[in-house]
């Protein structure tokens, strides 16, 4: 009877610690390296993700300096149109002072 108690006793010891060891290992997180992926492809993964990143930054950069261009071409109409009033506006000074001479 003694005999029986201890197997039986073992018996849920041992049930225990692999319900155990099952749980942890399910509700660890494991960092990228020891998942079960060869450090190669996570590697390679990082490094796409790296790459996309760079192309993103390049795009941002690209559309901003169009932006800036299409600025700067309307900074330089805004001016020769200011040139123009200003010319224009010369003209109509001179034409008034010559009638007011008169």
């Amino acid at each position: 009877m003694e005999m029986r108690l201890e197997d039986e006793l073992s018996n849920e010891i041992e049930a225990s610690l692999h319900s155990n060891e099952i749980t942890s290992a399910a509700s660890s997180e494991k960092p990228l390296w020891k998942r079960g992926q060869p450090v190669r492809l996570v590697h390679d993964r990082l490094l796409n993700l790296e790459e996309e990143r760079i192309r993103i930054e390049k795009q941002k950069l690209l559309e901003k300096k169009r932006c800036n261009n299409i600025r700067i071409k309307m900074e330089k109409d805004r001016l020769e149109i200011e040139r123009q009033r200003n010319v224009l506006l010369e003209k109509l000074l001179v034409s008034v002072e010559a009638v007011v001479q008169r």
